[in-house]
């Protein structure tokens, strides 16, 4: 039986995703390693999710910008 490693490079794949977009955040934010809460949502649908507001809000999602 042979070993499908597909699903480590689609995982591989998704994590190198998922830190360009934070890198892409963190560069319009000012290069200080975090992304403003306020920004969680869109942060979320770049990386390919649609998290409804009540998901962001619960996950650290902020209304106001700078918090």
């Amino acid at each position: 039986m042979a070993i499908d490693d597909d699903d480590d490079d689609d995982e591989t794949r998704l994590c190198v995703d998922v830190r360009d977009v934070f890198d892409l955040f963190d560069f319009w934010d000012g290069r200080d390693g975090l992304v403003d809460g306020f920004k969680v949502g869109d942060f979320l649908r770049c990386c390919g999710l649609n998290p409804t507001v009540s998901q962001v809000s619960s996950n650290g999602g902020m209304k106001k910008l700078g918090r």
